[in-house]
């Protein structure tokens, strides 16, 4: 079984490896991406529109602001999971199946979740409060390109 997988991931990244040269060369203002009519719509109107500096925040936030409003539902629903999980079902809860027994949460699992879920909510709403004035990973260098493609 595991020969099988390996051969699945060698012939999956070799197909891949090979798609690579049909991509047009980085920060190429001719390619076709930057001579579709949304994307300089995008690059160019964007400020005007929303009001927002950042290209890639103003396109998260406000041209797809119900996708994205969906996509943090959704990881919010995880992150509420695996605190339902971490906290484990309590003192007085029944085993799952007969014979098992729920041990405990561990002391540092249970310290370390209380320190840094403080952090992680204050950053996560600096970030929804603060995140359109400061670049997402490689954004900024995206936006300075496009515009001085065009």
């Amino acid at each position: 079984m595991r020969m099988f997988a390996f051969i699945a991931v060698l012939v999956t990244g070799a197909l891949l490896l090979s798609a690579v040269e049909d991509f047009p060369v980085w920060g190429d203002p001719h390619s076709l991406t930057n001579q579709s009519p949304v994307s300089h719509h995008y690059i160019t109107e964007s400020l005007n529109d929303t009001e927002v500096p950042n290209v890639v925040s103003a396109v998260l936030a406000d041209y797809r602001g119900y996708d994205t409003m969906f996509e943090t539902v959704v990881i919010f629903t995880g992150g509420i999971a695996i605190i339902a999980i971490l906290r484990g079902l309590g003192a007085n809860a029944t085993p799952i199946s007969a014979g098992e027994t729920h041990e405990k949460p561990n002391l540092i699992v249970k310290t370390t979740s209380r320190i840094i879920m403080p952090v992680i909510q204050l950053f996560a709403l600096y970030v929804v409060a603060h995140g359109h004035h400061s670049p997402a990973a490689g954004s900024k260098a995206a936006s300075s390109l496009g515009r001085a493609t065009y």
